[in-house]
């Protein structure tokens, strides 16, 4: 008989999530994640999921979370958490220096191309409420929940108009914010979120304690702080 030789064992294949992306050090976008993509997410290491979506969240990825200690927290019609979450505002509330939100003050952080305008769906009621943004972006803020993974059944829509959100905070320039978020959305990409977009009030924000921000967040309200002081001392001059 032929000695059959033995099998040689291969790398489990890794695959992402539809329009996976990382959006800032350990925070992630994509859509809702399909079981095959649980092993991908498991390199992340991730320690908090944020479920977008307007439907019921996913019983799949409900699983994984608990299966592997990940916090699952849902805000939609149907919100839900698990271990129960604390209130995001909870801590000491810590404000940015007030600046204009359309202003962008970090050229090297936000691309400079000019938004182009693509092919909009008619204008339809955003999905996602000023409150959910609100509670939505102090959970991204802390770094208690990071590594974090947001998601919608899209991955576009929700997803999309929180970041954009995350990105005013950041001081991205409105025009980049769009390109940022038509990128994502395609001909998908909807005139009533742009709207939201822009007319959100970043001032709602309570951040959390400024020893639990993420360093690179940290490092911009140093920024902007070293930017409002440049200011005032001019107008004193």
């Amino acid at each position: 008989m032929t000695a059959t030789s033995p099998s040689i064992p291969t790398a489990p294949v890794l695959q992402p999530p539809p329009l996976f992306a990382p959006v800032a050090p350990c925070i992630y976008r994509s859509a809702t994640p399909p079981p095959s993509s649980h092993a991908f997410l498991s390199t992340l290491h991730l320690k908090t999921i944020l479920s977008l979506t307007s439907e019921l969240p996913s019983t799949s990825l409900q699983s994984y979370a608990r299966k592997n200690g990940i916090r699952f927290i849902h805000f939609g019609p149907y919100s839900s958490s698990f271990p129960q979450a604390s209130s995001a505002s909870a801590s000491a509330p810590f404000s940015l220096p007030a600046f204009a939100s359309s202003s962008s003050l970090f050229n090297s952080t936000a691309a400079t191309t000019t938004a182009s305008p693509p092919t909009i769906a008619a204008p339809i009621s955003s999905t996602i409420t000023t409150e959910t943004l609100k509670d939505s972006l102090q959970l991204l803020l802390d770094s208690s929940n990071h590594p974090i993974l947001v998601t919608d059944t899209s991955g576009i829509q929700e997803t999309g108009i929180l970041l954009a959100c995350l990105r005013k905070l950041q001081r991205w320039n409105f025009a980049t914010i769009l390109v940022e978020y038509r990128n994502f959305a395609g001909n998908r990409a909807r005139a009533a979120n742009e709207r939201l977009i822009e007319m959100f009030d970043t001032d709602l924000i309570t951040l959390p304690q400024q020893e639990d921000l993420p360093a690179w967040f940290a490092q911009q309200v140093a920024w902007d702080e070293d930017e409002l002081d440049r200011r005032r001392m001019g107008e004193m001059l």
